[in-house]
């Protein structure tokens, strides 16, 4: 069995330590960080039930502006008939000022696929749906906000007219500075 020495195990433990508070530290809407979270919804009425979780991914590409991918599932349960959907697209956000809360203004598009189970028939539908919408982060540190999102949502699928109406999510999103905790592991070796 190999030993550490105590010099080598203290340059794991600072190494670690320093990842940790490089990311807390450095991490916001600056050009070249992510960001990562989504939103979560869960409705319970008598026999009829509906869950979703929209993830996202982003980059800044430029500071408080975000390209990325934002995924749509989402499961429905009205009394015997069962509806899945499936979403992904792109999405565009920008955000204004820099304090703890910050407004912001949110796009979506997505490629949406349907699957109806009924008592008679299964069906499966594709479309598109879009979201235009504003929001607020509140930032409860330098990482971590917890996130409104309020505005219009419209699907089209094929066999379907379209339908939209108000959307309101509420999630959190992770903010990350790769470049910083690059830096910051390579300084401690």
């Amino acid at each position: 069995m190999r030993l550490y020495s105590k010099n080598y195990m203290r340059k794991i433990y600072t190494c670690i330590a320093a990842t940790f508070f490089a990311v807390a530290a450095l991490a916001q809407t600056e050009k070249g960080n992510w960001m990562m979270g989504g939103s979560l919804a869960l409705d319970i009425v008598s026999e009829n039930s509906t869950i979703s979780f929209d993830p996202t991914v982003g980059v800044f590409i430029v500071n408080n502006f975000a390209l990325g991918l934002n995924i749509d599932l989402g499961y429905a349960k009205l009394g015997d008939n069962k509806a899945s959907n499936f979403g992904i697209g792109p999405f565009a956000r920008y955000y204004f000022g820099s304090t703890t809360i910050r407004p912001f203004l949110h796009g979506d598009i997505n490629y949406a696929t349907q699957k109806l189970n009924t008592s008679t028939s299964d069906n499966t539908e594709s479309g598109v749906s879009y979201l235009l919408a504003g929001g607020i982060a509140a930032f409860l540190n330098r990482t971590v906000a917890i996130e409104t999102i309020a505005g219009y949502k419209h699907t089209k699928l094929s066999d379907s007219e379209g339908d939209g109406g108000f959307s309101l999510r509420i999630g959190f999103q992770i903010y990350l500075n790769p470049r910083s905790t690059v830096e910051a592991v390579s300084r401690n070796y």
